[in-house]
């Protein structure tokens, strides 16, 4: 029922409770590669002068001039959560599936290091969608469509954008979707 290959039986099941609800992808609202123009080797200044944009950069942060950055300067005044643009591609187990995500304050922006998964007026919204990008449940439905260590917004197709007024943990995901314990099992 789907375009893309799902790798595993055990995942059908749970990716049509999820599609059944008919909910908007969050990968509409994750942002394009160099979401603010700038490529991953491009580093800002060391230190902040007058009126600086924190750049989150490879290797950590700078400070560019906002004239230096092109697209989405409507962004850089939100507060921002960034994720890793790849993944490690490590075999190692668990899986890690997607970087760290963090949340970016206003006043900044990012190299194609990293992408815009969603931007908000308020840390606490922001901070819910950091939570909801590191539960079992959001990597599970990225892992389906994940094949490289590239980690666009492509992958993001299967996940179902949440309210993130509330906070989400994999138990309330569980609930919500009718995941079952064997269901469960195998997604964690």
């Amino acid at each position: 029922g789907c375009e893309t290959f799902i790798r595993y039986n055990e995942a059908i099941s749970i990716l049509k409770k999820v599609q059944k609800m008919k909910e908007l992808s969050l990968a509409k609202q994750v942002s394009s590669s160099k979401p603010f123009g700038l490529r991953t080797f491009e580093k800002g200044k060391k230190n902040p002068f007058k009126d600086a944009v924190t750049l989150y950069q490879n290797g950590g942060v700078g400070y560019v001039a906002r004239k230096n950055l092109s697209g989405n300067e409507d962004l850089i005044d939100q507060y921002k959560v960034l994720v890793p643009a790849l993944g490690s591609g490590s075999d190692a187990f668990p899986h890690p599936i997607l970087g760290k995500p963090f949340v970016g304050e206003p006043n900044s922006a990012c190299t194609e290091t990293y992408v815009v998964a969603g931007t908000f007026k308020n840390k606490a919204d922001a901070e819910n969608l950091r939570r909801y990008l590191t539960t079992h449940f959001l990597r599970f439905l990225v892992l389906l469509k994940k094949n490289t260590q590239h980690a666009t917004s492509k992958v993001y197709e299967f996940v179902p954008v949440q309210n993130f007024k509330e906070e989400w943990t994999d138990e309330k995901l569980y609930k919500k979707y009718g995941i079952n314990k064997d269901e469960v099992v195998f997604i964690e």
